[in-house]
């Protein structure tokens, strides 16, 4: 999978989002930290277990490079289940990971979130009402709508 980086999203957004948008970077320091702390778990934490889970558990096959090691899957999903329950946490004080208003760092998770039932982890996001709720909203964005609605798979 093709992931653009987070500072090439970073500018993106500073350069082309509307004044009023929520996915702006933040103004203040204060709120400047809390973006790159809610960034950095999903750039340290989330992206490569859920990156190799799904080289593991699906592409390896596809491309041809054996069958999944059963050890590094395991641990994958333990890894990926701790950064979902420290969002569970983090979602039970607020709505977004970055505060109560969506933000650039909730979208970075969208596509993963998206792939989660091709890997047969769906259940690791429902079993945590926070995060399984925060992946609704983010689910029913009209822009994420409008995506899946232009996407074939």
């Amino acid at each position: 999978m093709f992931k653009i980086s987070i500072p090439s999203e970073k500018y993106l957004v500073a350069k082309y989002a509307p004044p009023k948008s929520t996915l702006g970077l933040p103004k203040t320091s204060e709120d400047l930290a809390l973006f790159e702390q809610a960034a950095s778990v999903e750039y340290s934490y989330f992206e490569p277990s859920i990156f190799k889970l799904a080289y593991e558990k699906l592409f390896k096959k596809m491309m041809g490079h054996g069958e999944p090691d059963a050890v590094a899957v395991k641990s994958l999903e333990t890894s990926f289940a701790e950064t979902l329950d420290y969002y569970e946490g983090v979602l039970q004080k607020q709505e977004y990971l970055n505060g109560n208003e969506v933000s650039l760092v909730d979208l970075f998770h969208v596509p993963w979130l998206e792939f989660l039932p091709r890997l047969d982890m769906e259940g690791e996001v429902q079993s945590r009402s926070n995060v399984r709720r925060w992946w609704e909203r983010l689910q029913q964005r009209a822009s994420w709508q409008k995506i899946l609605s232009d996407f074939v798979l």
